[in-house]
Protein backbone atom coordinates (compact mmCIF):
# COMPACT_ATOMS: atom_id res chain seq x y z
CA UNK A 1 0.00 0.00 0.00
CA UNK A 2 0.93 3.44 -0.64
CA UNK A 3 2.68 5.93 1.88
CA UNK A 4 1.67 9.46 2.59
CA UNK A 5 1.60 11.36 -0.72
CA UNK A 6 2.31 8.21 -2.97
CA UNK A 7 0.06 6.93 -5.72
CA UNK A 8 -0.93 3.26 -6.15
CA UNK A 9 -0.11 1.28 -8.92
CA UNK A 10 -2.45 -1.44 -9.99
CA UNK A 11 -1.98 -3.94 -12.70
CA UNK A 12 -5.22 -6.37 -13.70
CA UNK A 13 -5.60 -9.82 -15.31
CA UNK A 14 -8.43 -11.89 -16.58
CA UNK A 15 -8.27 -15.61 -15.58
CA UNK A 16 -10.31 -18.16 -17.19
CA UNK A 17 -11.67 -20.78 -14.75
CA UNK A 18 -12.56 -24.24 -16.09
CA UNK A 19 -14.52 -27.37 -14.44
CA UNK A 20 -12.08 -29.21 -12.59
CA UNK A 21 -8.98 -27.68 -13.84
CA UNK A 22 -6.07 -25.27 -11.77
CA UNK A 23 -5.66 -21.67 -13.24
CA UNK A 24 -2.43 -20.23 -12.61
CA UNK A 25 -2.35 -16.54 -12.74
CA UNK A 26 1.04 -15.12 -12.00
CA UNK A 27 1.65 -11.12 -11.01
CA UNK A 28 4.85 -9.78 -12.51
CA UNK A 29 6.28 -5.96 -12.60
CA UNK A 30 8.05 -7.24 -15.92
CA UNK A 31 6.51 -5.37 -18.75
CA UNK A 32 7.28 -4.77 -22.29
CA UNK A 33 6.94 -1.57 -22.35
CA UNK A 34 7.59 1.16 -19.48
CA UNK A 35 5.15 3.88 -20.54
CA UNK A 36 6.23 7.52 -18.87
CA UNK A 37 5.48 10.98 -19.08
CA UNK A 38 3.18 14.18 -17.88
CA UNK A 39 -0.74 14.67 -18.17
CA UNK A 40 -2.00 18.08 -19.44
CA UNK A 41 -5.37 19.47 -19.21
CA UNK A 42 -5.97 22.78 -20.25
CA UNK A 43 -1.76 23.04 -20.80
CA UNK A 44 -1.66 22.38 -17.09
CA UNK A 45 -0.47 19.55 -15.17
CA UNK A 46 -3.29 17.61 -14.35
CA UNK A 47 -2.29 16.27 -10.52
CA UNK A 48 -3.92 12.85 -8.67
CA UNK A 49 -6.13 11.65 -11.82
CA UNK A 50 -6.75 7.91 -12.81
CA UNK A 51 -5.99 6.50 -15.89
CA UNK A 52 -7.24 4.04 -17.98
CA UNK A 53 -4.83 2.18 -21.04
CA UNK A 54 -7.47 0.39 -23.03
CA UNK A 55 -6.69 -1.45 -26.41
CA UNK A 56 -9.74 -4.25 -26.45
CA UNK A 57 -14.05 -3.42 -27.66
CA UNK A 58 -14.33 -5.28 -24.32
CA UNK A 59 -12.26 -3.08 -22.35
CA UNK A 60 -12.06 -6.39 -20.19
CA UNK A 61 -7.76 -5.78 -21.01
CA UNK A 62 -6.28 -2.44 -19.20
CA UNK A 63 -3.71 -1.26 -17.56
CA UNK A 64 -4.34 1.22 -14.45
CA UNK A 65 -2.33 4.13 -13.34
CA UNK A 66 -2.14 7.32 -11.62
CA UNK A 67 -0.90 10.46 -11.60
CA UNK A 68 1.06 11.58 -8.84
CA UNK A 69 1.35 16.08 -7.51
CA UNK A 70 3.37 17.08 -10.63
CA UNK A 71 0.73 15.00 -13.28
CA UNK A 72 4.03 12.09 -13.66
CA UNK A 73 2.75 9.40 -14.88
CA UNK A 74 4.30 5.67 -15.58
CA UNK A 75 2.21 2.38 -16.61
CA UNK A 76 3.62 -0.95 -17.99
CA UNK A 77 2.27 -1.74 -21.46
CA UNK A 78 2.42 -5.45 -22.80
CA UNK A 79 2.31 -4.16 -26.43
CA UNK A 80 2.92 -1.39 -28.61
CA UNK A 81 0.10 -0.02 -30.51
CA UNK A 82 -3.03 2.33 -30.45
CA UNK A 83 -4.34 2.86 -26.99
CA UNK A 84 -7.80 4.62 -25.47
CA UNK A 85 -6.80 6.59 -22.65
CA UNK A 86 -9.80 7.08 -20.09
CA UNK A 87 -9.06 9.67 -16.94
CA UNK A 88 -11.08 10.03 -14.15
CA UNK A 89 -10.26 13.38 -12.98
CA UNK A 90 -11.23 13.66 -9.15
CA UNK A 91 -11.53 11.17 -6.50
CA UNK A 92 -14.96 10.01 -7.78
CA UNK A 93 -17.18 10.30 -10.76
CA UNK A 94 -18.69 13.56 -10.37
CA UNK A 95 -15.50 15.11 -10.35
CA UNK A 96 -15.73 14.68 -14.15
CA UNK A 97 -14.16 12.54 -16.92
CA UNK A 98 -12.12 12.69 -19.69
CA UNK A 99 -10.70 10.81 -22.38
CA UNK A 100 -8.23 10.81 -25.22
CA UNK A 101 -6.17 8.02 -27.36
CA UNK A 102 -2.45 7.65 -28.13
CA UNK A 103 -0.42 5.22 -30.24
CA UNK A 104 2.69 3.31 -28.24
CA UNK A 105 5.74 2.97 -30.46
CA UNK A 106 7.60 -0.72 -29.76
CA UNK A 107 10.41 0.53 -27.36
CA UNK A 108 11.20 -0.42 -24.06
CA UNK A 109 10.87 2.71 -22.25
CA UNK A 110 9.04 5.15 -23.76
CA UNK A 111 8.19 8.77 -22.66
CA UNK A 112 4.93 10.56 -23.98
CA UNK A 113 3.26 13.79 -22.34
CA UNK A 114 -1.02 13.44 -22.45
CA UNK A 115 -2.63 16.40 -23.70
CA UNK A 116 -6.35 16.13 -22.60
CA UNK A 117 -8.34 18.75 -25.04
CA UNK A 118 -10.36 21.27 -23.25
CA UNK A 119 -13.73 20.73 -25.33
CA UNK A 120 -16.74 18.49 -23.26
CA UNK A 121 -20.56 19.19 -21.46
CA UNK A 122 -20.97 20.74 -18.39
CA UNK A 123 -24.76 20.80 -16.49
CA UNK A 124 -27.34 20.31 -14.14
CA UNK A 125 -29.62 17.25 -13.53
CA UNK A 126 -32.57 18.20 -12.00
CA UNK A 127 -36.36 17.01 -11.28
CA UNK A 128 -39.74 18.28 -12.01
CA UNK A 129 -39.62 20.73 -9.38
CA UNK A 130 -36.12 22.18 -10.06
CA UNK A 131 -34.28 20.23 -7.18
CA UNK A 132 -31.02 18.59 -7.87
CA UNK A 133 -30.66 14.82 -8.76
CA UNK A 134 -27.45 13.51 -6.82
CA UNK A 135 -25.75 10.13 -8.51
CA UNK A 136 -27.39 10.31 -11.65
CA UNK A 137 -25.50 9.18 -14.40
CA UNK A 138 -24.87 10.88 -17.42
CA UNK A 139 -23.02 9.54 -20.65
CA UNK A 140 -22.08 11.14 -23.78
CA UNK A 141 -22.09 8.47 -26.90
CA UNK A 142 -20.90 10.19 -30.47
CA UNK A 143 -22.51 8.57 -33.41
CA UNK A 144 -19.20 7.67 -34.56
CA UNK A 145 -18.97 5.00 -32.04
CA UNK A 146 -22.24 3.44 -32.91
CA UNK A 147 -21.13 3.62 -36.26
CA UNK A 148 -17.93 1.81 -35.79
CA UNK A 149 -18.95 -0.42 -32.54
CA UNK A 150 -16.75 1.21 -30.81
CA UNK A 151 -17.03 1.98 -26.97
CA UNK A 152 -16.26 5.47 -26.91
CA UNK A 153 -18.56 6.71 -24.79
CA UNK A 154 -17.67 8.89 -21.45
CA UNK A 155 -20.12 8.69 -17.92
CA UNK A 156 -19.88 11.28 -15.46
CA UNK A 157 -22.19 10.90 -12.21
CA UNK A 158 -23.66 14.13 -10.42
CA UNK A 159 -22.77 15.31 -7.01
CA UNK A 160 -25.38 16.48 -4.24
CA UNK A 161 -26.04 19.56 -6.56
CA UNK A 162 -26.87 17.46 -9.28
CA UNK A 163 -23.86 19.20 -11.26
CA UNK A 164 -21.66 17.08 -13.36
CA UNK A 165 -18.85 17.51 -16.41
CA UNK A 166 -16.94 15.32 -18.92
CA UNK A 167 -13.94 16.85 -20.54
CA UNK A 168 -11.91 15.54 -23.61
CA UNK A 169 -14.93 14.62 -26.17
CA UNK A 170 -13.49 14.70 -29.61
CA UNK A 171 -15.55 17.18 -32.58
CA UNK A 172 -18.38 15.56 -33.17
CA UNK A 173 -22.46 14.78 -32.61
CA UNK A 174 -23.19 13.16 -29.49
CA UNK A 175 -25.89 11.76 -27.68
CA UNK A 176 -26.28 12.58 -23.93
CA UNK A 177 -28.28 10.45 -21.63
CA UNK A 178 -29.27 11.16 -17.97
CA UNK A 179 -30.89 8.09 -15.87
CA UNK A 180 -31.58 8.14 -11.92
CA UNK A 181 -33.83 5.86 -9.89
CA UNK A 182 -37.24 6.36 -9.99
CA UNK A 183 -36.41 8.42 -13.19
CA UNK A 184 -37.62 8.21 -16.82
CA UNK A 185 -34.42 8.36 -19.41
CA UNK A 186 -33.25 12.38 -20.09
CA UNK A 187 -31.92 12.26 -23.64
CA UNK A 188 -30.39 15.12 -25.34
CA UNK A 189 -29.78 14.72 -28.79
CA UNK A 190 -28.25 16.15 -31.40
CA UNK A 191 -25.22 17.49 -28.76
CA UNK A 192 -22.39 19.49 -31.96
CA UNK A 193 -19.25 20.08 -30.30
CA UNK A 194 -16.58 22.19 -32.12
CA UNK A 195 -13.31 21.81 -32.18
CA UNK A 196 -11.88 24.39 -29.76
CA UNK A 197 -15.47 25.11 -28.54
CA UNK A 198 -14.95 24.49 -25.04
CA UNK A 199 -17.12 23.13 -22.90
CA UNK A 200 -21.11 23.65 -23.28
CA UNK A 201 -23.82 23.26 -21.34
CA UNK A 202 -26.42 21.14 -21.22
CA UNK A 203 -28.96 20.69 -19.04
CA UNK A 204 -31.24 17.53 -17.70
CA UNK A 205 -34.54 18.00 -16.29
CA UNK A 206 -36.02 14.34 -15.49
CA UNK A 207 -39.32 12.98 -14.96
CA UNK A 208 -40.89 10.74 -12.61
CA UNK A 209 -41.28 7.31 -13.94
CA UNK A 210 -43.88 4.34 -13.06
CA UNK A 211 -42.25 0.75 -11.93
CA UNK A 212 -41.51 -2.16 -13.87
CA UNK A 213 -41.68 -5.36 -12.39
CA UNK A 214 -40.52 -8.31 -13.59
CA UNK A 215 -38.25 -11.82 -12.75
CA UNK A 216 -36.16 -13.75 -14.91
CA UNK A 217 -36.60 -17.37 -14.81
CA UNK A 218 -34.76 -20.72 -15.99
CA UNK A 219 -35.83 -23.66 -18.35
CA UNK A 220 -37.84 -25.21 -15.31
CA UNK A 221 -39.54 -22.26 -13.69
CA UNK A 222 -36.60 -21.48 -11.21
CA UNK A 223 -35.17 -17.48 -10.62
CA UNK A 224 -31.72 -16.76 -11.75
CA UNK A 225 -30.25 -14.36 -9.25
CA UNK A 226 -27.39 -11.43 -10.10
CA UNK A 227 -28.29 -10.98 -13.54
CA UNK A 228 -27.83 -7.77 -15.15
CA UNK A 229 -31.56 -6.02 -16.43
CA UNK A 230 -31.44 -3.24 -19.32
CA UNK A 231 -34.35 -1.55 -20.36
CA UNK A 232 -34.71 1.28 -22.57
CA UNK A 233 -37.76 3.06 -25.23
CA UNK A 234 -38.03 0.39 -28.44
CA UNK A 235 -35.89 0.28 -31.17
CA UNK A 236 -32.50 1.36 -29.04
CA UNK A 237 -28.94 0.42 -30.50
CA UNK A 238 -27.51 1.28 -27.39
CA UNK A 239 -24.83 -1.82 -27.18
CA UNK A 240 -23.59 -0.49 -23.86
CA UNK A 241 -26.05 -0.04 -22.44
CA UNK A 242 -25.02 3.47 -21.34
CA UNK A 243 -28.20 5.48 -21.04
CA UNK A 244 -30.63 2.51 -20.59
CA UNK A 245 -32.44 2.09 -16.92
CA UNK A 246 -31.06 -1.00 -15.27
CA UNK A 247 -31.32 -3.15 -12.40
CA UNK A 248 -29.89 -6.58 -10.62
CA UNK A 249 -32.21 -9.93 -10.55
CA UNK A 250 -32.84 -10.78 -6.80
CA UNK A 251 -31.84 -14.44 -5.22
CA UNK A 252 -35.37 -14.71 -6.71
CA UNK A 253 -34.70 -13.71 -10.13
CA UNK A 254 -36.96 -10.65 -9.38
CA UNK A 255 -36.50 -7.21 -10.55
CA UNK A 256 -37.84 -3.47 -10.39
CA UNK A 257 -37.04 -1.09 -12.52
CA UNK A 258 -37.98 2.84 -13.54
CA UNK A 259 -40.09 2.31 -16.91
CA UNK A 260 -37.85 5.02 -19.15
CA UNK A 261 -40.35 6.26 -21.25
CA UNK A 262 -44.66 5.58 -21.62
CA UNK A 263 -44.40 3.20 -24.52
CA UNK A 264 -42.74 0.01 -26.34
CA UNK A 265 -39.46 -0.97 -24.39
CA UNK A 266 -36.59 -3.26 -25.58
CA UNK A 267 -35.52 -5.28 -22.56
CA UNK A 268 -32.45 -7.29 -22.13
CA UNK A 269 -30.84 -9.69 -19.36
CA UNK A 270 -27.59 -10.69 -19.32
CA UNK A 271 -27.50 -13.86 -16.76
CA UNK A 272 -24.25 -15.65 -15.70
CA UNK A 273 -24.39 -18.99 -17.85
CA UNK A 274 -27.12 -18.36 -19.60
CA UNK A 275 -27.97 -16.82 -22.91
CA UNK A 276 -28.45 -13.21 -23.33
CA UNK A 277 -32.55 -12.64 -22.82
CA UNK A 278 -33.99 -10.49 -24.94
CA UNK A 279 -37.70 -8.80 -25.33
CA UNK A 280 -37.94 -6.29 -28.26
CA UNK A 281 -40.59 -3.58 -29.01
CA UNK A 282 -42.58 -5.11 -25.78
CA UNK A 283 -46.12 -2.95 -24.17
CA UNK A 284 -44.78 -2.80 -20.31
CA UNK A 285 -47.50 -5.11 -18.23
CA UNK A 286 -49.99 -3.31 -16.04
CA UNK A 287 -49.45 -2.19 -12.74
CA UNK A 288 -50.24 -5.72 -10.34
CA UNK A 289 -48.69 -7.85 -13.48
CA UNK A 290 -45.16 -9.13 -13.55
CA UNK A 291 -42.49 -9.40 -16.92
CA UNK A 292 -41.81 -12.86 -17.06
CA UNK A 293 -38.53 -13.85 -19.10
CA UNK A 294 -37.59 -17.24 -20.21
CA UNK A 295 -33.33 -17.86 -19.79
CA UNK A 296 -31.74 -20.61 -22.28
CA UNK A 297 -28.48 -22.29 -22.40
CA UNK A 298 -28.15 -20.94 -25.95
CA UNK A 299 -25.54 -22.24 -28.70
CA UNK A 300 -21.71 -22.77 -28.60
CA UNK A 301 -19.18 -21.73 -30.89
CA UNK A 302 -15.72 -23.71 -31.25
CA UNK A 303 -13.58 -21.08 -33.22
CA UNK A 304 -10.11 -22.15 -34.87
CA UNK A 305 -7.53 -19.92 -35.85
CA UNK A 306 -4.83 -20.51 -37.90
CA UNK A 307 -2.38 -19.35 -40.28
CA UNK A 308 -2.37 -19.54 -44.24
CA UNK A 309 -0.22 -23.12 -43.90
CA UNK A 310 -2.77 -24.65 -41.13
CA UNK A 311 -0.25 -23.65 -37.99
CA UNK A 312 -2.47 -22.95 -34.97
CA UNK A 313 -2.14 -19.31 -33.19
CA UNK A 314 -1.92 -19.70 -29.78
CA UNK A 315 -2.95 -16.81 -27.04
CA UNK A 316 -5.33 -15.29 -29.99
CA UNK A 317 -8.28 -13.35 -28.76
CA UNK A 318 -11.53 -13.91 -30.74
CA UNK A 319 -14.79 -11.53 -30.52
CA UNK A 320 -18.73 -12.77 -31.49
CA UNK A 321 -20.48 -9.36 -32.31
CA UNK A 322 -24.20 -10.04 -33.13
CA UNK A 323 -25.11 -8.79 -36.48
CA UNK A 324 -27.13 -6.68 -36.09
CA UNK A 325 -26.03 -5.16 -32.27
CA UNK A 326 -29.20 -4.93 -29.68
CA UNK A 327 -29.48 -3.65 -26.45
CA UNK A 328 -26.45 -4.61 -24.25
CA UNK A 329 -25.01 -6.92 -26.23
CA UNK A 330 -21.51 -5.51 -26.24
CA UNK A 331 -21.72 -5.92 -22.36
CA UNK A 332 -21.87 -9.50 -23.27
CA UNK A 333 -18.26 -9.27 -24.22
CA UNK A 334 -17.45 -7.58 -20.62
CA UNK A 335 -19.64 -9.87 -18.54
CA UNK A 336 -18.73 -12.78 -19.91
CA UNK A 337 -14.95 -12.36 -21.72
CA UNK A 338 -13.76 -15.26 -24.44
CA UNK A 339 -11.12 -17.52 -23.18
CA UNK A 340 -7.65 -16.88 -25.76
CA UNK A 341 -7.61 -19.76 -27.93
CA UNK A 342 -5.46 -23.10 -26.61
CA UNK A 343 -2.29 -24.23 -28.12
CA UNK A 344 -4.41 -25.81 -30.50
CA UNK A 345 -5.41 -22.07 -31.92
CA UNK A 346 -8.87 -23.27 -30.91
CA UNK A 347 -11.21 -20.99 -28.03
CA UNK A 348 -15.18 -21.99 -27.30
CA UNK A 349 -17.81 -19.43 -26.64
CA UNK A 350 -20.97 -20.38 -24.84
CA UNK A 351 -24.15 -19.67 -24.14
CA UNK A 352 -24.69 -17.06 -27.29
CA UNK A 353 -28.17 -16.45 -28.39
CA UNK A 354 -29.04 -17.56 -31.54
CA UNK A 355 -28.50 -15.68 -34.79
CA UNK A 356 -25.71 -14.04 -36.83
CA UNK A 357 -22.99 -13.60 -35.54
CA UNK A 358 -19.36 -11.63 -37.10
CA UNK A 359 -16.07 -13.37 -35.96
CA UNK A 360 -12.95 -10.84 -35.69
CA UNK A 361 -9.35 -11.49 -34.09
CA UNK A 362 -8.20 -8.85 -32.58
CA UNK A 363 -4.99 -7.10 -33.30
CA UNK A 364 -5.71 -8.75 -37.13
CA UNK A 365 -7.83 -6.29 -39.30
CA UNK A 366 -6.03 -7.71 -42.11
CA UNK A 367 -7.92 -11.12 -41.57
CA UNK A 368 -11.43 -10.59 -43.08
CA UNK A 369 -14.26 -11.09 -40.76
CA UNK A 370 -16.16 -14.60 -40.73
CA UNK A 371 -20.13 -14.82 -40.41
CA UNK A 372 -22.05 -18.03 -38.69
CA UNK A 373 -25.20 -18.69 -37.62
CA UNK A 374 -25.97 -20.12 -34.10
CA UNK A 375 -28.50 -22.24 -33.36
CA UNK A 376 -30.04 -23.20 -29.76
CA UNK A 377 -28.38 -26.14 -28.31
CA UNK A 378 -25.90 -27.11 -30.94
CA UNK A 379 -22.45 -26.18 -31.61
CA UNK A 380 -21.11 -24.31 -35.02
CA UNK A 381 -17.48 -24.48 -36.05
CA UNK A 382 -15.50 -21.61 -37.56
CA UNK A 383 -12.02 -21.56 -39.06
CA UNK A 384 -9.90 -18.31 -39.27
CA UNK A 385 -6.85 -18.15 -41.49
CA UNK A 386 -4.70 -15.19 -40.57
CA UNK A 387 -2.64 -13.60 -43.33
Amino acid sequence: MPGDGETIHARFKTAVIREGEVTVLDFDETSRITLSGTVYRDREPLARAQLFFARTLSLTDFKFAATDVAGAYQVGLDEPGRYRVLVQTGPSQSSGGASTEITVPDREHVQQDIHLGSDGVTGTVTDAEGRPVPTAVVSATPDAAVASAQAAFLVAETGAEGRYTIQGLREGTYRLTATAPGYKVGVVYPVVLTEGGGVIVVDFRLEPGAALHGRLLDDLGGGIPGAAVLVAPAGSVDTWGAGAATAITDVNGAFSVTMPVDGPIDVTALPSGWAPVRLVGVAPPGDDDELQLRASRGGRLRVQVVTRDGAPQRGVQVTARPMPPFLGSDLVQLLQPTPPTDAAGATVLRHLAPGTYEITVAGHAEAPPALVTIQEAAETLARIELP
